[in-house]
């Protein structure tokens, strides 16, 4: 975001990175008004302050300390919060041992979650509110072992000593931020070290509401416990800021769209999804061809191939982001045949094999769409001349080749349509296994991070309507060359039939007069 700002194209309104200085903030947002005639009415009105100059309103507040869910507390037989460190593992212990929940929940895979605990190494753990900008700079060892339970050596060490007496989640790195919040609203979670800010989507995410609390970090200097409160990001207003007024770009748009890296040279990688369509199609008629005839078992798996089709898109991604990652379930699979992890490519990194992979999860998701299909094709084609065609020695090649195929020739072309409009607009696979990373981002893909991320909505637009005039086009090429297959079949074939007499009376016919 800081990067975008210096482009001055990023829209009117956001929350100002506090990537940013200070000193540099009118360089990029409006100044919105001065510093004493909003400070007895706004919290943490200088947040985004230089001097007397306003450049940010905070979006709200927030306290650090530790977000938990009161009925495990209780069902632990937690009367009192902890207030030391001591305490808190205690507490941690009571849970684990009489509980089925997850004590402490560090949400380690976040990342950004694991940052949060440097925060409390200020006012929190010291009682100083001045620590981190100025009385830790100057301070011999700042994060020593203190021996009283407080500093910045005791938020690290209960940290530490939850991992390491088994009081959080069994494998840190399958934690999910968004999964965490219904499972501590269910009590499936004892605490997290978190924010204030986060109380109200832990409610929110479940029907127990009511059983989500907040308290301090537990941490006592003197006897007192200290929570450390700021503003949460400030909503700033760029200083070049439009008015009412747009201007008229012409056919900028779609000349971009043909000139730049990102755009239109990303539909090269359809060229993966059109070649899988056609596997894609191939299988699907061979299993809907099996599958049409009395086959032991064919309801099942009829019921099997079609299955994927039912999935959430989303959901299906996810399971094959974890499948193909390294070291996670396709690679252990291939340790127990006896190949070697180092010898194992990245699937989902390596630009050679990446897009094969997605496409192939892509053939998986919707192939039993196509089965469906043609398996109701086949179903209508009449059955006499299967009895014809065995009448006449036909084996299976020629029933397929002879009466199936030209029997569900429209269905077949509707579905190549379908197949070939999907293979030009892919995006679920590559936006959720990868995130468009490692040479896999679509035509689709880059759209939406044009639209939604970097705001160019006109380029995007322009985009989605070169995406359609394509898709419009290859299905015109298709139907034309349809009706020209069928205008060769149905085109009548003329006949010459020579009998005997006819030969004899042209024979006549010819023999020269008086002979």
């Amino acid at each position: 975001m800081t990067t975008r700002l210096t482009s001055n194209d990023w829209g009117d309104i956001c929350m100002i990175p506090t990537t940013i200085p200070l000193t540099e903030l009118g360089d990029y947002f409006y100044k919105l008004c001065d510093l004493d005639e909003i400070k007895d009415e706004y919290n943490f009105a200088s947040n985004r302050a230089y001097g007397q100059d306003v450049y940010g309103i905070p979006s709200t507040g927030n306290a650090q300390g530790i977000v938990y869910n009161k009925a495990v507390f209780e069902a632990a037989g937690i009367t009192e919060l902890p207030k030391t460190p001591d305490e808190f593992l205690a507490d941690l212990q009571l849970i684990k041992d009489k509980t089925d929940a997850i004590p402490l929940y560090t949400n380690f895979a976040a990342g950004w979650t694991m940052t949060a605990w440097d925060a409390y190494i200020s006012g929190g753990a010291t009682g100083d509110s001045d620590w981190m900008n100025i009385t830790m700079p100057q301070t011999k060892d700042p994060f020593a072992d203190r021996g009283d339970g407080t500093g910045p050596y005791a938020v690290y060490k209960i940290l530490y000593d939850a991992v390491s007496m088994g009081l959080t989640e069994e494998d840190p790195t399958t934690t999910d931020w968004e999964g965490c919040k219904p499972m501590i609203n269910n009590g499936e979670i004892g605490c997290m070290v978190l924010g204030s800010w986060a109380i109200v989507q832990m409610q929110a995410a479940g029907d127990n509401a009511d059983d989500i609390a907040y308290m301090p970090f537990p941490i006592s200097v003197n006897g007192t416990q200290y929570a450390s409160a700021g503003a949460d990001y400030c909503f700033g207003v760029n200083k070049n800021i439009s008015d009412d007024k747009r201007e008229f770009v012409g056919l900028k748009n779609y000349i971009d769209v043909f000139t730049r890296d990102d755009c239109f040279s990303a539909l090269k990688l359809s060229l993966y999804y059109m070649v899988g369509s056609v596997v894609q199609m191939a299988l699907a008629l061979l299993f809907a061809t099996i599958l049409s005839f009395k086959v032991k078992g064919s309801k099942f798996f009829r019921g099997a191939l079609y299955f994927p089709c039912l999935i959430c898109g989303i959901s299906v991604g996810f399971i094959f982001k974890f499948f193909f990652t390294h070291g996670f379930v396709l690679d252990t699979l291939l340790g127990w045949l006896g190949i070697p992890l180092e010898s194992l490519p990245y699937w989902l990194k390596d630009e050679s094999i990446n897009n094969i992979v997605l496409v192939a999860c892509s053939v998986w998701k919707y192939i039993g769409q196509n089965i469906v299909m043609f398996i109701g094709a086949i179903a209508s084609v009449d059955s006499t001349l299967y009895e014809a065609a065995d009448i006449d020695g036909a084996n299976a090649w020629h029933k397929f080749k002879d009466i199936i195929l030209p029997s569900i020739r429209t269905i077949v072309v509707l579905n190549l349509i379908i197949s070939v409009s999907g293979a030009l607009s892919a995006f679920e696979m590559p936006y959720v296994v990868t995130g468009g990373a490692f040479g896999t981002s679509t035509y689709f893909v880059v759209m939406d991070k044009l639209a939604h991320t970097d705001q160019k909505v006109g380029l995007a637009s322009a985009m989605a309507v070169v995406l359609l005039c394509l898709i419009m086009l290859v299905t015109a090429f298709q139907k034309f060359v349809q009706k020209k297959l069928e205008d060769a079949e149905n085109k009548p074939v003329k006949l010459t039939v020579t009998t005997e007499q006819n030969y004899a009376a042209k024979a006549t016919s010819a023999t020269p007069a008086g002979k």
